[in-house]
């Protein structure tokens, strides 16, 4: 169960993250980060999470705190297309980011840096797999392949059709609030 002091703690930690985080993030920069903690996964990766392992460890009734909606919501959640982006939006929400709605190509202003969601094809499983992919600062595409992936520039290929079985849902802009 998930006590109300676990859940300030976590938010607090996620909000500090954003916080010192510099915005777009760099490919190059979080490149070692994320291949030396291996607990993280795309959604974290995409949005610039660093809260310590010790957090992503705590699982509550099945719960991971790194997939989307958990942030916000505290709950297990069974995505199809619209809870995936309501929990991304609500997560962004909470986290404290402004959001708008764009494309893979559109172009943005500096203090923005855009986020692309992805849901994985089979419609037949309980649970489906989401994807998330993040525009790093000199324009690239990349992405955390699952919990403790590698990190990797994405091509053009791959942001319409996400590892070749994840359909690509939407893209948004996101900025600190400040």
């Amino acid at each position: 169960m998930v006590t109300k002091s676990d859940k300030i703690k976590i938010l607090t930690s996620l909000r500090k993250d954003i916080k010192e985080n510099k915005y777009p993030l760099s490919y190059i920069k979080d490149f070692s980060f994320y291949h030396q903690n291996p607990n993280f996964n795309c959604y974290a990766y995409a949005l610039g999470l660093k809260t310590p392992n010790k957090y992503f460890n705590l699982r509550w009734d099945g719960l991971n705190i790194y997939n989307p909606g958990t942030i916000s919501q505290f709950k297990i959640i069974i995505y199809d297309e619209k809870t995936l982006i309501e929990s991304f939006l609500s997560d962004c929400d909470i986290l404290g980011f402004d959001i708008i709605n764009s494309t893979i190509n559109d172009t943005i202003s500096d203090n923005y840096f855009k986020v692309s969601i992805y849901l994985e094809e089979n419609q037949d499983s309980f649970f489906r797999d989401f994807h998330f992919m993040r525009q790093n600062e000199d324009g690239t595409w990349s992405h955390m392949k699952s919990v403790g992936g590698i990190v990797t520039l994405v091509s053009d290929a791959e942001l319409s059709k996400c590892n070749g079985n994840y359909n690509y849902l939407s893209t948004y802009a996101l900025k600190k609030k400040k």
